[in-house]
């Protein structure tokens, strides 16, 4: 079993390097790590949701 947990980690660190998953729209999803992007990107998102709603 070590050994299959092994392969599939780093099965996933090679899918992840090359692009990982798509989102639904058929771009690149964002893999933040706890950065100042993310921050950003959040603090936008708000501001355009609180400027014209959620509908």
């Amino acid at each position: 079993m070590e050994g299959a947990a092994t392969i599939e980690r780093n099965a996933r660190i090679e899918y992840m390097q090359g692009g990982g998953y798509t989102s639904p729209d058929g771009t690149k999803q964002v893999h933040y790590q706890g950065s100042k992007e993310q921050k950003s990107d959040l603090e936008m998102i708000d501001a355009y949701f609180n400027e014209h709603g959620w509908d």
